[in-house]
């Protein structure tokens, strides 16, 4: 086989290599072969010792004969699941490289193919455990093996399609669904996190955390893969944005957009913005079927409730009314120039990170976060929202106008659809604020007088005098409607 051969088909092979062994590492074959051994010598023992009675080991070896044989099974099931996983990625990266099925089912039976694998399998496994680091929730901390696993997961369609596809399978006839769904959505720096943290300290709500990455297409299938190997506790660290706001596995937080960028057609992202959506019957009900797979995880006890944080729910708020007539969705908002003002200052934080690491500018894409960074896609509300250069979005005039834009949309177009949530007033006024949201919502009494205590006051950036009379007449329609 020639040289160019080889590194083609090392291409192939490389990406599977490494889902192989990173599910491997995950799913519990280690524990079966421990319980099989462990059952079988229970089994030789009862046989072989002359102190126990036929008549009991008439009873006990039919015993261990089925508990041998469910763990065989399962052993099996694992395994094939692990081959299938990496044929399937083999094949894709196959028809990626070589464009031919024929040509990726032949390169599968060559005697080169599995000599490779095996050599790339064994010397990923030792690079990783060479490199391996604490795990961290920063993007820009994810080593080498964890920022593979993430293009795979996340930047390849099909396997996002696929994993879905499979948690479907497993959810199928569980039957679960969500009623009164809570989505906050608004602006970034909006004070959506911490509603967002609000809401899930209550446990009355089920919602995606960072345990489900990467692969938030299958939240039900990679929990119960993750189950035997997670962390169970670990330090909270300040998010990239540095605002005070610190997570860890257990925080929840916006990951549910990577659904929307896999199913949504026709494509909502555009080079330069965000475009507002239609709603689809046919991805309304993928949608309903998602929140169902990320609910089974808690099926045999509460929570019931859906909860999602997602800015970009912006522009499909007709689509979620669709697929959940019984939805709740928060809008917050703060005042103008403190909110341009934080927009402006996380834009040029996030478009040095981007340039120091562009693996940072990939995980935002792939989870459709485009508020700010070298990414930054404004929604399409009107055309005065969309920048007239690419270095329009560093000036604070700009990111006034975007504020004013987009809330301008919302108060023309669902007034009517959504709860305005004042940020100020939940910073000056916590227990009261969170008092009218828990009757608001229907959860139970004083559920969120706890969190109250964890509300700081908001950091003024700027003067509030003399805002424009547009954005002042906004900012008071806002205010005389919030909750």
């Amino acid at each position: 086989m020639s040289p160019g051969r080889v590194f083609l088909l090392t291409l192939c092979s490389l990406p599977g290599v490494i889902t192989f062994i990173e599910l491997l590492l995950r799913l519990p074959l280690r524990k079966r072969v421990s319980e099989l051994a462990a059952a079988s010598n229970k089994a030789i023992h009862v046989i072989r010792s002359p102190s126990i009675s036929d008549h009991w080991k008439e009873k006990a070896v039919p015993r261990y004969a089925r508990q041998t044989m469910a763990l065989s099974i399962s052993l099996t099931f694992y395994l094939i699941v692990l081959f299938m996983v990496f044929s399937v990625v083999f094949c894709l990266m196959g028809l990626v490289f070589l464009g031919s099925l024929r040509e990726v089912l032949e390169l599968t039976y060559n005697p080169v193919t599995l000599v490779l694998t095996v050599f790339l399998g064994t010397f990923y496994a030792l690079l990783r455990k060479k490199i391996r680091k604490p795990e961290s929730r920063s993007s820009s901390d994810y080593n080498l093996p964890s920022r593979i696993l993430h293009h795979i997961a996340l930047g390849n369609s099909a396997v996002k399609e696929m994993a879905f596809d499979i948690d479907c399978m497993m959810t199928r006839y569980l039957g679960i669904k969500s009623s009164s769904p809570v989505f906050v959505s608004g602006l970034a720096r909006a004070g959506t996190s911490i509603l967002l943290e609000a809401l899930y300290s209550t446990g009355s709500f089920a919602t995606l955390t960072y345990r489900d990455m990467p692969f938030v297409t299958a939240p039900y299938l990679w929990s119960r893969i993750t189950a035997q190997h997670r962390v169970r506790e670990s330090s909270k660290k300040e998010r990239a944005h540095g605002d005070r706001l610190y997570v860890n596995y257990d925080s929840p937080e916006a990951f549910e957009e990577a659904f929307w960028l896999t199913f949504t057609d026709p494509p909502y992202v555009k080079d330069t913005h965000l475009e507002i959506q239609s709603p689809d019957e046919n991805l309304s009900k993928k949608y309903r079927k998602y929140v169902g797979n990320i609910l089974a995880r808690h099926r045999d006890s509460p929570p019931r409730r859906y909860l999602a944080k997602n800015n970009n729910n912006l522009t499909r708020i007709n689509t979620i009314i669709s697929a959940f007539p019984d939805a709740i969705i928060i809008v917050p908002f703060r005042n103008p120039a403190d909110h341009a003002k934080s927009l402006q200052i996380q834009h040029e934080r996030f478009l040095q990170r981007h340039a120091e690491d562009p693996f940072s500018l990939k995980y935002m894409n792939w989870l459709g976060h485009f508020e700010f960074g070298a990414n930054f896609k404004p929604f399409n509300v009107s055309p005065r929202a969309l920048p007239e250069t690419q270095e329009e979005p560093e000036n604070f005039e700009y990111w006034m106008r975007y504020w004013e834009c987009v809330y301008a949309f919302l108060l023309e177009r669902h007034a009517a659809d959504v709860i305005f949530f004042d940020y100020d007033k939940l910073c000056d006024e916590p227990e009261s604020v969170l008092s009218r949201l828990e009757e608001r919502l229907a959860l139970g009494r004083d559920s969120l007088k706890e969190f109250s205590a964890n509300i700081e006051c908001a950091r003024r950036h700027v003067s509030q005098q003399g805002l424009p009379s547009q954005i002042q007449n906004t900012y008071d329609l806002l205010r005389g409607l919030s909750l």
